[in-house]
């Protein structure tokens, strides 16, 4: 092995990239160097042209040794003794509500003896000098339903009358009832998440904090006569865009009867007082309405019109309201509204918009396994795994709160990477990236924390290269 193939295996080590690992077939596998090289070049945002630059790398991974880590995890409440890289002369914890809570300090040994709430807290040492997050979750989610049969149908499937090209929450609501009567509890669809026009995929969203609105019952607006738009073309075929521009364009004029009457306009500002991020997000679309979704080449200063963000504030605030009636009917009597939360975020989304700085100049992907022998590359942006804990995750965070806000039966796609994730550096193929480590007992505590808060299980698809990791941690926290 040469001195720079040492170096880039060194540095590799110790950012959390995987050499070697195990197929689908349990053949072992070894990363070639350059797209080793790729990876770490994307990770770290640093050139690695010869040994001394993968040197210097190494070196300065090795040596960001936090203090105290960014994320700590009390598992039942019970926090861990906490090792700070220095000596600490006072730690406390503040939880969400800003109750303080003192914890006994020896050197460089932080020790809480009190059993902690569920939530999110900080733990603060030495007067605030340094600052952690301490996620107090649950062993385990809420337990599903044991035996249950169910029934998965694409949104566009469900066709009824009157038929706008594309099915909607009432044809789901239809299909939940015909289910009752069969005796089938768990009803459930693919992502109902925010889409851009031309991009209908539910694997690609908009945002993974925002729904479609094009799913919206139209018969059931409050005080609003809708004009059902009529599907064009063979019924048997959904057409994305004329269907989807059909019913935003009914939306649109929707948006404006609320804006002049003030009982429902006070209703959605109410909402967007609630929920502050989905006013940001109406704001983000409202721009990307104008200017082009591809935020990065916006004018400086670039802002959208009030009517636009209004419309997408509106939407959000009936897919909200349809959404909730719908679970909790469903809930009332015994049945599950099963929703589905894809890996990532489309590229101009705004997600991304909202925190680029976390995200690599990578795509989330697989390696060949027996259902894609020649690899994956879905297209969406991989998250930086340090970077992600030092904000305590609040991406991940956001985005299953925002869709266990009205399941009661959440599907994580490929859940595999919550424990590693296959990065394929840009301008590169599906097969020439590498498996980058994720902080998997952290955000099984999220996914815990949000089950149990929610009163709703939670359910992992792990299809393809599945490390044995993944099936235990599934076990373990139910």
């Amino acid at each position: 092995m040469t001195t720079d193939e040492q170096g880039l295996h060194e540095l590799a080590a110790a950012a959390g990239v995987a050499i070697d690992w195990i197929d689908a077939w349990g053949e072992p596998q070894r990363v070639d160097g350059d797209d080793l090289r790729a990876v770490l070049e994307a990770l770290l945002a640093t050139p690695l042209t010869s040994a001394q630059a993968v040197a210097a790398a190494t070196a300065s991974v090795e040596s960001d040794v936090p203090f105290v880590e960014p994320v700590v995890v009390a598992w039942d409440g019970e926090l861990p003794e906490v090792v700070a890289a220095g000596s600490v002369t006072s730690a406390s914890i503040v939880l969400e509500d800003g109750v303080e809570v003192p914890c006994s300090v020896d050197g460089s040994r932080i020790v809480c003896d009190r059993a902690l709430p569920i939530g999110y807290h900080q733990l603060v040492v030495d007067e605030g000098r340094h600052r952690s997050h301490v996620f107090s979750a649950p062993m385990r989610a809420t337990h599903g339903p044991e035996g249950a049969s169910g029934l998965i149908a694409p949104m566009y499937s469900l066709r009824g009358e009157p038929d706008t090209g594309i099915g909607t929450l009432r044809e789901l609501g239809e299909l939940a009832d015909v289910c009752l009567a069969s005796g089938i509890e768990v009803v459930g669809t693919l992502p109902l998440l925010a889409a851009f026009d031309d991009e209908p995929s539910p694997y690609a969203p908009a945002s993974r904090r925002a729904w479609n609105e094009v799913f919206a019952d139209l018969t059931a607006l409050p005080e609003w006569d809708a004009r059902l738009p009529a599907p064009t073309g063979d019924p048997a075929w959904v057409d994305h865009e004329a269907a989807g521009s059909a019913i935003r364009d009914e939306m649109a004029r929707y948006a404006a009867h609320v804006a002049r009457r003030p009982r429902l306009r006070e209703g959605v500002e109410a909402f967007g007082d609630a929920n502050p991020e989905i006013v940001r997000y109406a704001g983000f679309r409202a721009i990307a309405d104008h200017e082009g979704r591809n935020w990065r080449a916006w004018p400086q200063g670039a802002a959208g019109d009030m009517g636009r963000e209004f419309y997408h504030l509106t939407a959000q605030w009936v897919m909200h309201e349809q959404l909730r009636s719908l679970s909790t009917t469903l809930r009332n009597r015994g049945q599950y509204l099963y929703l589905d939360l894809p890996i990532g975020c489309h590229p101009d989304g705004y997600d991304i918009w909202d925190a680029p700085e976390l995200f690599a100049p990578a795509s989330l992907g697989a390696p060949p396994d027996t259902l894609f022998v020649g690899g994956q590359d879905w297209g969406l942006p991989a998250t930086i795994p340090a970077l992600s804990r030092l904000d305590g995750h609040q991406v991940f965070r956001k985005a299953i709160r925002h869709q266990l806000s009205v399941a009661g039966l959440l599907r994580i796609d490929h859940v595999m990477g919550i424990h590693r994730t296959w990065w394929v550096p840009h301008g590169r193929g599906a097969t020439q990236g590498a498996f980058v480590a994720q902080p998997t007992e952290e955000m099984f505590a999220i996914i815990c924390i949000e089950s149990v808060r929610a009163d709703a299980a939670v359910v992992g698809e792990n299809l393809g290269t599945v490390p044995p990791e993944i099936r235990t941690g599934l076990r373990d926290h139910d």
